[in-house]
């Protein structure tokens, strides 16, 4: 058995996911196995290197 908290760090096609424990350790699963998490809040997400460009006329 596996317990978390984890990240998804991939999602493969055919419904693998990539998680990643806490400690590091990654490994796959099938996406069946996964369940929502339902504690606290979340941390806003952040998209680091967002770069915009002008319009063309």
């Amino acid at each position: 058995r596996w317990s978390g908290p984890f990240t998804i760090a991939e999602i493969y096609p055919y419904g693998t996911a990539k998680l990643i424990h806490p400690d590091g350790c990654k490994f796959k699963v099938n996406c069946h196995r996964l369940k929502h998490y339902h504690g606290g809040d979340l941390p806003p997400l952040e998209i680091p290197g967002v770069t915009t460009f002008p319009k063309d006329k």
